[in-house]
């Protein structure tokens, strides 16, 4: 049986009066409070309670903002990826693909510096095509993990690595993203560069190029000779 004295509203009063800040440090109790009109005072609790109304409201108003922006951001995205899979589907050629390649993902990606390296050994008899493609397979050694975790690498790159993907431009290369590029038994990497070092940092969501790198593998392998 609980013998405890039964708490008078009184006591609630004189315990308020005593504590004047308790709602200060508990401001989530305002909101599940019906509070009367008053007259007089410096602030009411009315009024502390619609101020937390017109927070919380702020608040949400800003986070359904962010879910719009990402929400067009995403379309943005989603557009370009569908434009860029166009662009390698209609190439005709090895060449062909390699210009398209080049071309939207300056145009559409924003990107300073496109490069493409297959590790392969052997290149293609096509004048069209850069010699320096072509590497042989152990070449991928500095990027032997990011192929390994078949994911993309975003941030800065230390020389070695910039030098093998951007040759002499590697030096204006702030930062970069480099997506593996695996079909069948072939490895390549796919290199896109920033002057902006905070372009692309490791934070970054590798989702959408994940599946840009997946469209170039494939339909360059299907370009590439039998052989090859």
């Amino acid at each position: 049986m609980n013998n405890a004295a039964p708490i008078r509203e009184a006591d609630v009063v004189a315990y308020l009066q005593e504590h004047r800040d308790f709602f200060g440090a508990q401001p989530h109790l305002l909101e599940k409070l019906y509070i009367p009109h008053a007259s007089g005072g410096a602030v009411s609790l009315v009024e502390k309670q619609m101020a937390l109304m017109r927070e919380s409201y702020s608040r949400l108003q800003r986070q359904m903002d962010e879910l719009l922006d990402i929400a067009r951001d995403n379309d943005k995205l989603f557009q370009r990826l569908h434009q860029f899979t166009l662009a390698m589907l209609d190439a005709d050629d090895f060449a062909g693909a390699l210009a398209s390649l080049d071309h939207i993902l300056h145009q559409c990606f924003e990107a300073d510096f496109v490069a493409v390296r297959l590790f392969m050994g052997n290149s293609i008899d096509d004048p069209h095509v850069p010699s320096g493609i072509f590497l042989a397979p152990d070449a991928a050694t500095p990027y032997a993990d990011t192929l390994a975790r078949q994911k993309p690498l975003f941030g800065a790159l230390d020389e070695t690595q910039r030098r093998l993907l951007f040759g002499t431009d590697a030096d204006q290369v702030a930062s970069c993203a480099v997506i593996p590029l695996l079909h069948s038994n072939r490895q390549g990497l796919l290199g896109i560069g920033s002057r902006n070092a905070q372009r692309y940092h490791p934070a970054m969501d590798g989702l959408v190029l994940g599946r840009l790198g997946e469209i170039v593998a494939a339909r360059l392998a299907a370009l590439l000779p039998a052989d090859g």
